[in-house]
């Protein structure tokens, strides 16, 4: 799956295209008509690019699975939902104009917005909505993320987590990822991942992806460990936790 770009400022993401224009804040990104011009017209070179090896457009390319709009998207200014929903679904019916080869998904964290819930992942705070999202009908299934170092929840909150997104995504009727996930606690994390990944096997998720996997860099050296989230795969085989 490749993400057509990024809610945080690596490698640019959204914010790069509101300094471009002038935007002013970062959920310009959404509605600022310059902006959406400039997105389209990037992920229209990326669809249409020949890979210079096999000579095949990326929309064509069936090594590709999916385009994910963006990474992690996010709109604060608005709790509703609505503007979020609003793009997601202009953005995913232009591209399912240019490429019905490929699927296509939001790349959101799998925020809910239930009003009045008392917790915040579940209240709609972050202004994505994920079950209408998810609902869009040119968005071909769920994405939700799972990071609870980051947001201040335990590992078993993680399997209601894992357990609502699944039970959702059969009301919707569609299919739902585990498109990442991260543990920091290296002691404790295998026993995590196996609880996780059992909820996601026992329930019916359609897959999972892990928070990520490094190698031995050019030089011989680990890659950095960035984000405490760091598998190694060794050059010699195996892998191991760090």
């Amino acid at each position: 799956m490749i993400p057509l770009v990024n809610n945080w400022d690596d490698f640019g993401g959204m914010n790069q295209y509101v300094k471009w224009f002038g935007a002013g804040s970062h959920d310009a990104f959404y509605t600022d008509p310059r902006i959406q011009k400039a997105y389209k017209n990037y992920v229209r070179y990326v669809l249409e690019r020949t890979n210079t090896y096999t000579g095949v457009q990326y929309k064509d390319d069936p090594a590709i699975m999916t385009w994910e709009l963006a990474n992690e998207p996010r709109m604060q200014s608005d709790p509703t939902g609505n503007v979020l929903v609003k793009w997601a679904d202009e953005m995913s019916t232009w591209i399912k104009s240019l490429d019905r080869h490929h699927l296509v998904a939001v790349g959101d964290e799998g925020f809910f917005r239930i009003p009045g819930h008392e917790d915040w992942f579940y209240g709609g705070g972050e202004g994505v909505d994920w079950d209408r999202l998810t609902s869009l009908p040119n968005i071909d299934y769920g994405t939700y993320h799972l990071y609870p170092d980051h947001w201040s929840k335990s590992a078993a909150w993680g399997v209601k987590w894992i357990e609502d997104h699944i039970t959702r995504g059969k009301s919707i009727g569609k299919p739902v990822v585990l498109e990442e996930f991260g543990y920091q606690n290296q002691s404790a994390r295998p026993d995590v991942y196996q609880s996780w990944l059992s909820a996601v096997e026992r329930l019916g998720g359609a897959g999972s992806q892990f928070w990520i996997l490094t190698s031995i860099q050019d030089d011989d050296s680990l890659y950095p460990d960035y984000d405490g989230f760091r598998i190694i795969k060794r050059k010699q085989g195996g892998s191991t936790y760090q």
